[in-house]
């Protein structure tokens, strides 16, 4: 039995592969074996658990480049919340109370609206006086300018004018001395007319020079009336919105006072 044992020790270290050892101690001695272990039995080997197929890799995603990242904003200090205030109650007012409240809410309306129209109307005014002087102005300046030629024109023709007078005037005191409707008279008169002929032309072109100076004048004195006139519809409008307000007010002071009697009775039955 021993040797038995002993040869197996020496055929297992013989056939021991190279690879697990680079060298194979000496035995010295061998260890004397008593008793073989009992060798239990051999634990049930249980089947080998299936293999599932492995998941199929797909691409991976594109990495993308990532942002820029700006720089951040520096955080401001929050604004520091002040405390709510506690809305209080609103005083109850009687009706008497309201009324008041109402009439001198009332009143100020027609106050404020009064000085409005006041407003309108100094505003309308004050436009109009500015239009009214820049036109006045013009005016001067147009005679100024005008003043001369004009009464140049004018000399001459008072002189041309009376001079056809005296001539009209002569020829008639001279055709006198003869008989109605004989030669004399009517050559007397037709000499003055081929006279007075040239002067009335010179009369009438002077009369013309004059127009034309005065139609620029009257022209501008047409423009500054209209001024006027719009400057008066504008206040006369202000005033009559002035008064169909006041109308309206008193329709509304009528209408209360109706009420009131109204009531009035009521509280007596």
């Amino acid at each position: 039995m021993k040797k038995l044992l002993i040869s197996t020790v020496v055929t297992m270290f013989l056939f021991v592969p190279v690879a697990f050892a680079e060298e194979v101690p000496a035995v010295t001695e061998v260890p004397v074996v008593t008793e073989a272990p009992a060798v239990t039995e051999a634990p049930v080997v249980t089947e080998a658990p299936v293999v599932t197929e492995a998941p199929v890799v797909t691409e991976a995603p594109v990495v993308t480049e990532a942002p820029v990242v700006t720089e951040v904003p520096a955080v401001t200090a929050a604004p520091e919340v002040t405390a709510v205030p506690v809305a209080t109650a609103k005083p109850v007012l009687t009706k008497a109370e309201k009324m008041a409240k109402m009439k001198e809410k009332a009143k100020a309306q027609r106050a404020k609206q009064a000085l409005e129209m006041n407003a309108k109307r100094k505003a309308i005014m004050q436009d109009a006086k500015i239009k009214i002087k820049a036109f006045q102005d013009e005016l001067a300046a147009l005679k100024d300018e005008n003043k001369p030629e004009m009464l140049a024109i004018r000399t001459q023709l008072r002189d041309k004018e009376a001079a056809l007078l005296t001539i009209r005037l002569n020829a008639m005191t001279e055709a006198k001395a003869f008989p109605v409707d004989s030669a004399q008279a009517k050559a007397v008169m037709d000499k003055a007319k081929a006279t007075i002929a040239p002067l009335a032309l010179e009369i009438k072109t002077l009369q013309a020079k004059l127009a034309v100076k005065m139609t620029i004048i009257d022209a501008t004195k047409k423009e500054m009336e209209k001024v006027v006139e719009k400057a008066k519809n504008g206040v006369e409008k202000v005033n009559d919105k002035d008064g169909k307000k006041d109308d309206g007010k008193d329709k509304a002071d009528k209408f209360k006072e109706k009420m009131k009697d109204l009531k009035d009775k009521r509280d007596h039955k």
